[in-house]
């Protein structure tokens, strides 16, 4: 059993000389990207990053992985427990060239980050970047550089490396992130306080809201889910939200979460921000925490803040919400700057001096403010803000304001506490102020949309401008142009996160500037992706005189994520995708906007020849681009998302001569890339008798709701392992005449086929089920002894892409869009960057797979006789409810064999078997059986081997029969039945309630709406 001894490093620099002796046991050769096979055996076919670490948890001792030079991420990076573990006996070596021409780790620098979540940021990182197995002594990491730790007290062990007696050489641990078992030493503001946000905007403006929480005062603090309660203008759009907090204590790691109005919680960890003696309370230190919550706030409301340690420990003093947002009706501009740290007054006098932009103009609506933790009763203490003295209440957390006057020749802030007997520690003071005179707003930028390998949208189209709100999409593209007026040529456009452009993947950058005769215009290369929360992150652009620097004006650019086109199968619709389109919208997950996830719905052709269906992708994509374009979004590609034969419509697009370069990246899931020895079987004539029995089945037990579709209109015929669609138009010379970033999800279903035992009630799986009543094939044979998910070969969904493919265990290839561990990965894959190790760039190469199924031989008893088959019992499309049975009769003549499917639930059929004329049963419906319509087959087999089908429905209806008389006030949002609702009940001021029956709503004398009411009645099917 593997034991793992954590011992910290608090040094910065561990230099060892010696001599590397490198043993040529089992050597696996890395690059970060990967390349060839990917199978480690040399340079030319090296492991990625994601396939290295796969391969080290696995890896034995005498195991030896070597390291070209680049930024290796910790995977999977979905925790802060996350980290590199070196197994007992294993050996990395880093510092190799990326050509492998030599060795140098101070040359070619190889890095082990920890950095997961938002890149560059230590909040979110790891506790451990690398973390080594015992015994170590067989063990060794050369040649790297490790750094990203989160540097918290955590029991135990956190920073760069833990271990102890550590077989490490030429190893530098980073100090980026420290590497300390406290937070001490990861700021540069102990002691002080120094900028941590300052912005110019038009109708920039702000509200806080402030909690005492301190539990070791005799006036404890609120108890924690604490309600901060924000209200903002209905014209306000939110820039920033942050959250303050000082403690006395340790200086451990602080996670604050956040419950929304709408119910669902996000936990944040806090950066901490500054550290300063202890106030007085013989704790080791006082500590400022800053979070950056402005995923998590969407406007006013009630939102509840917990989490936060209170007690002997850490004692949080207190918290305040701080609401950054503009007025899109304001005639003002807004400057506001805030510093934070910790500067601790032991009954002494301390001060701040704060640099300030200087106002361009008059200034009104001055103020200035401080969060001050641990102010009491105790002797005289006087504030004082911009020099001038504050009113206060001593309340252990104060955040104390006061309106003043900026004038236009101030550069600085004076902030100060004087105290003869109090401990208090400052954590952020600011300022802030309003300027008509010289106010910016009227300044406009355009944002002007043109994609130039896409005739459709290359002409150059107006689509918003500053005032409006400017969007764009993480594609990469640069297909926005943004335009100012009537400011001469000495001006250029800059992002204020990143002025010099070092991160275009995160920020973008402006590609090139061109004078027009009415203005300047300025091509904007969008981010790569956004790895940060939330469905958008918001940053600034800067217009500004490129003589003299001087800022001109602030503009807000909501980045966007790409957006989503899904792509169903064969025989399924648009809406088998809703799940995963609930799953990525949702406020749970927040990922993406509405506008931002589509459906390709092609389910009149989803049995049709691929050819059939080519335009199918490629019309999406324009209708998504056109939609979006009008409501102000830059974008120039989607995301394609395909499962099935979807995954196939979506690369037959990629790789034909009318892709127009509108394809970000492609995941596909159960995709047959090399066809399906299914459709061989469908196709094969000695399956003839039994394959319309077969194709109903299959067609109609999908879970899509796509009743009758047919296995004769092209799509099957393709669908072939040998078909010409398979081995030349999708797996040709043209396979891979264009490449985009490409991921494949693989399902496997184990399957252990029984023998239905005849004349009982069977549950098997939907899809079991029908390989064991009708096709009665053995499935090893089937798929040639590969894994599959009961219609594609594992060899087929991988499509030959190696190093950038999921498996996802016990899913059979219907429904797997739906499968939450599917839906998962799919969130993963989207929120990563396209250039990381989840995706490949090299194309796929599926293989050539063969078919070689025998049917079984039937012998003929009597060929003359007329079978059949017929579902007596129930009435089709009989309504039952729960707690009701349903009555089965099934009769047949000349049948040798009958099967019974029933649509029971997404997961399961009911099966029964008899070699019976008759067949009588009856099932209690419950709550085990899904609501809605459900399909009854029955299966006839001949002597000769064919097979004759039956079908009818019935439909489970969880509604109430009637409802009534309603009386009073309505105050259920809807109401719905399965036949009559009665009331003389009141819908009351500004309620929106709806009515639903499937016979009539009655309407009682004395039933009234009243002022601002909505009230909806529909006569339609009950739902329920």
């Amino acid at each position: 059993m593997k034991t793992f001894i954590p011992i910290c490093f608090k040094t910065t620099l561990i230099l060892f000389a010696s001599t590397l002796s490198l043993f040529a046991q089992n050597v696996k050769y890395v690059k970060v990207t990967g390349s060839g096979f990917h199978d480690g055996s040399n340079w030319e076919n090296a492991l990625s990053n994601e396939e290295f670490q796969l391969a080290l948890q696995r890896a034995s001792t005498g195991t030896s992985f070597f390291l070209a030079s680049g930024i290796y991420y910790v995977y999977p990076d979905k925790s802060e427990k996350s980290t590199f573990l070196i197994p007992p006996g294993v050996k990395i070596l880093g510092g190799y060239a990326e050509n492998a021409i030599g060795r140098d780790w101070t040359l070619y620098k190889t890095i082990l980050s920890g950095d997961i979540g938002l890149r560059q940021d230590s909040i979110d990182n790891v506790l451990n970047t690398v973390t080594f197995a015992s015994p170590v002594q067989e063990s060794l990491l050369e040649g790297v550089t490790v750094e990203g730790a989160l540097v918290a007290n955590v029991s135990g062990c956190t920073g760069g490396i833990c271990e102890m007696s550590l077989p490490i050489k030429n190893v530098y641990i980073s100090p980026t992130f420290g590497v300390s078992s406290k937070q001490e030493n990861i700021h540069a503001n102990n002691e002080a306080l120094s900028q941590a946000f300052s912005l110019t905007k038009c109708g920039l403006n702000y509200t806080t809201i402030s909690k005492k929480l301190a539990k070791r005062y005799n006036l404890n603090g609120f108890t924690q889910p604490t309600a901060f309660d924000i209200a903002l203008p209905s014209t306000a759009k939110i820039e920033r939200v942050f959250i303050w907090a000082d403690a006395s204590g340790n200086g451990a790691l602080q996670k604050v979460s956040l419950t929304t109005p709408d119910g669902y919680l996000y936990t944040q960890k806090m950066k901490l921000v500054g550290s300063a003696a202890d106030k007085c309370w013989s704790y080791s230190g006082s500590y400022t925490y800053r979070a950056d919550i402005t995923p998590y706030i969407k406007g006013t409301g009630t939102y509840f803040v917990s989490g936060l340690s209170t007690g002997s420990e850490n004692d949080i003093d207190g918290a305040t919400i701080f609401v950054l947002y503009t007025d899109s009706t304001a005639t003002y501009q807004g400057t506001i700057t805030i510093d934070d740290g910790a500067v601790v007054g032991i009954g002494s006098y301390r001060e701040h001096i704060q640099s300030i932009p200087t106002a361009c103009g008059v200034t009104s609506n001055a103020k200035v403010f401080m969060g001050i933790g641990d102010l009491q009763n105790n002797g005289t203490t006087v504030i004082k803000l911009n020099n001038a003295i504050a009113s206060h209440s001593a309340n252990i957390w104060n955040f104390i304001e006061k309106t003043t006057t900026i004038s236009t020749t101030q550069k600085t802030n004076n902030f100060s506490v004087s105290a003869t007997r109090d401990c208090y520690n400052i954590a952020f003071v600011g300022m802030y102020y309003q300027t008509v005179s010289c106010m910016s707003c009227q300044i406009v930028l355009e944002q002007y949309h043109s994609i130039s390998t896409k005739p459709k949208f290359n002409n150059k189209q107006l689509i918003s401008d500053s005032k409006k709100g400017l969007k764009v999409c993480a594609d990469g593209t640069s297909v926005t142009i943004f335009k100012v007026s009537g400011l001469g040529n000495s001006i250029a456009l800059r992002m204020m996160e990143d002025p010099n452009a070092t991160d275009a993947n995160r920020y973008g950058k402006f590609l090139s500037k061109q004078t027009i005769p009415n203005g300047v215009e300025f091509t904007y290369q969008h981010p790569t992706s956004i790895t940060s929360a939330g469905a958008w992150i918001t940053f600034n652009i800067e217009l500004y005189n490129t003589t003299n620097t001087t800022v001109l004006a602030t503009f807000s650019l909501d980045v966007y994520r790409t957006p989503v086109i899904t792509v169903h199968g064969l025989w399924s619709v648009g809406s088998s995708f809703n799940a995963l389109q609930t799953y990525l919208t949702s406020s749970n997950h927040a990922l993406y906007t509405a506008d931002l996830v589509h459906n390709a719905n092609y389910s009149p052709t989803n049995d049709a020849f691929f050819a059939n269906n080519s335009q199918v992708v490629p019309n999406k994509i324009d209708e998504v681009i056109k939609n979006l374009r009008e409501k102000g979004y830059g974008v120039g590609k989607c995301d394609l998302v395909g499962h099935s034969m979807g995954g196939i419509l979506s690369r037959l697009y990629l790789q034909s001569a009318r892709y127009e370069n509108d394809i970000y990246r492609i995941i596909t899931i159960n995709t047959p890339h090399a066809g399906s020895q299914v459709a061989n079987l469908l196709s094969d004539p000695n399956f003839e008798k039994r394959r319309n029995a077969i194709c109903s089945l299959l067609s109609n037990l999908d879970m899509s709701g796509n009743k009758n579709a047919s296995c004769d209109n092209g799509a099957i015929n393709d669908l072939r392992v040998n078909s010409i669609a398979i081995l030349q138009d999708l797996n040709g010379s043209g396979r891979n005449n264009h490449i985009v970033p490409s991921h494949a999800i693989v399902t496997f279903q184990e399957f252990q086929p029984i023998v239905i035992p005849s004349n009982s009630r069977n549950q098997r799986p939907r899809l079991q089920a029908i390989y064991e009543s009708v096709i009665q094939t053995s499935i090893d044979t089937l798929f040639n002894f590969e894994e599959n998910d009961l219609i594609v070969p594992e060899s087929s969904q991988r499509g030959g892409l190696v190093g950038c493919t999921s498996t996802i265990d016990n899913q059979i290839h219907m429904g797997a869009q739906s499968n939450i561990n599917v839906m998962e990965r799919i969130q993963e894959l989207l929120i990563s960057s396209p250039s990381g190790g989840n995706f490949c760039t090299s194309g796929f190469n599926p293989p050539r797979l063969t078919y070689n199924v025998s049917a079984p031989s039937i012998s003929e008893i009597n060929p003359s006789a007329t079978a059949s088959v017929a579902i007596n019992l129930p009435i089709d499309g009989r309504s039952v409810t729960d707690n009701q049975t349903l009555d089965f009769n099934i009769s047949s003549s000349n049948i040798s064999e009958m099967f019974v499917l029933i649509d029971y639930n997404t997961i399961e059929t009911i099966v029964y078997r008899t070699q019976n004329n008759i067949l009588n049963f009856t099932e209690i419906i419950n709550l085990t059986f899904d609501t809605g319509e459900h399909d009854i087959l029955v299966i006839g087999k001949k002597s000769d081997g064919s097979m004759i089908t039956a079908i009818k429905t019935f439909k489970v209806n969880r509604c109430q029969t009637t409802l009534g008389p309603l009386s009073g006030l309505l105050d259920e949002p809807l109401y719905q039945v399965y036949q009559t609702i009665t009331t003389n009940g009141a819908v009351s001021i500004g309620q929106e309630v709806s009515l639903i029956a499937e016979k009539s709503v009655d309407l009682l004398p004395g039933f009234r709406t009243e002022n601002n009411a909505v009230f909806k009645v529909n006569i339609e099917n009950c739902t329920n």
